[in-house]
């Protein structure tokens, strides 16, 4: 606990290390994953990411009406090859 306290303070045993530069590389890397994960966590609020998320929903809609009106279709033209099945076989009576 106390190694873990001295290394936030900055006074830790690689102290030297950020100190002279050499760590700087490391330490950017984290800052930039830190960056990367916070604009992640909180990209939903973004009045951009509110747009790309209606194109997505108004493509899923999209999508889910195309998927509809194919089905619709196809059942349509089932009703008709039955029908004129129907209309060609001759009365049995």
């Amino acid at each position: 606990m106390k190694a873990r306290e001295q290394q936030v303070m900055g006074n830790g045993p690689n102290f030297s290390i950020r100190g002279t530069g050499e760590g700087k590389g490391g330490h950017d890397e984290k800052g930039h994953k830190m960056e990367q994960l916070k604009f992640r966590r909180y990209f939903a609020q973004l009045p951009e990411s509110q747009n790309a998320q209606r194109a997505g929903a108004f493509g899923l809609a999209a999508w889910k009406c195309a998927s509809e009106l194919t089905a619709m279709s196809r059942s349509q033209h089932k009703r008709w090859y039955l029908q004129s099945l129907l209309a060609d076989s001759p009365v049995v009576g």
